[in-house]
């Protein structure tokens, strides 16, 4: 019978023990549970952000081409303008060389306009100026 109790309290401990070890494992399954529930809470807002950064990613690639698109237009703008600039400049230019040459032929137009009216003054002197008459020729005493 004395064997019999030891046996039985042996048995006891070890049931004992497995409680114990049941126990432990319960709680590290809870652990494993509250892990397993913050994990999926970590994918979803993982998931979250990675919608939010393809769509941030898809509004600056649009942003970016709206950007290009504009920036040719821009580039397309500056050149028609430097193009028109440079016909501006050189129609400025004959515009300044037409006035030269205007400047130069309107003062030798005023010059020769001088000479014709000195001459017609001169013409118009000779006109007025009574044709000298010879002086009686002078006796001699």
């Amino acid at each position: 019978s004395s064997g019999i109790n030891a046996e039985y309290g042996e048995v006891e401990k070890e049931v004992e023990e497995y409680k114990e070890r049941v126990s432990e494992m319960e709680r590290q399954c809870a652990k494993l549970t509250a892990i397993n529930a913050d994990l999926s809470k970590s994918k979803s807002e993982l998931a979250t952000l990675q919608q939010r950064y393809d769509d941030l990613d898809g509004k600056a690639e649009r942003q970016n081409s709206r950007n290009e698109k504009e920036l040719q237009e821009v580039r397309a703008q500056v050149k028609a303008l430097t193009k028109e600039s440079e016909s501006s400049k050189k129609e400025s230019k004959k515009a300044k060389d037409q006035l030269l040459d205007i400047k130069a032929k309107l003062s030798d137009t005023q010059e020769r306009l001088a000479k014709v009216s000195e001459e017609r003054k001169s013409l118009q002197n000779q006109l007025n100026t009574p044709p000298a008459t010879p002086s009686p020729p002078r006796t001699l005493r």
